[in-house]
């Protein structure tokens, strides 16, 4: 299906859009209108995207309409758990079906953290959120000593409870 593959890669160009803004504002809050008129996407598309981000965890939503990306994560520890995740899905799945899935997920050198966003965004469109937790709790926990692991999944928002 040429379409769909077109719409989603169209949808990935605009999702990165709209992270590239996030990540250049970095803790400050936008409204879906703000984005709308800095990046020239259409508002309903930004709102569209920035709940899914939002519900994935990639961004926070602040107030009612409200979004940021906030990270404490240095660069170096999302370009570790980029790397890890995407060794154990080629060795999980194999490299072909990886880079069917990772295809719109580039792993970009100036900005690692954007990167890991993309890539938990990926896959949670294409295995769910409760199972890209557990990739991302497995591999966080394997990567990093215990206290590091814990602070990196609190700030992942990844196996908290209550």
């Amino acid at each position: 299906m040429p379409g769909a593959n077109q719409v989603r890669g169209k949808e990935t160009s605009k999702t990165e859009q709209i992270l590239g803004f996030l990540l250049e504002h970095a803790n400050r809050v936008f409204s879906a209108a703000d984005i709308a008129e800095e990046v020239g996407i259409d508002q309903s598309v930004i709102t569209t995207i920035l709940n899914r981000l939002s519900v994935e965890g990639v961004i926070m939503k602040e107030e009612r309409g409200k979004f940021m990306y906030a990270s404490k994560i240095e660069p170096v520890v999302a370009e570790k758990i980029y790397r890890r995740m995407h060794k154990t899905l080629n060795a999980a799945i194999g490299p072909e079906i990886t880079a069917q899935i990772l295809k719109d997920s580039v792993f970009q050198t100036e900005n690692p953290i954007m990167s890991l966003g993309m890539l938990v965004s990926t896959l949670t469109n294409a295995f769910g959120k409760v199972t890209t937790d557990n990739m991302m709790l497995i591999t966080v926990k394997s990567e990093f000593d215990a206290t590091s692991a814990e602070l990196i999944l609190k700030e992942l928002s990844i196996g908290q409870t209550g």
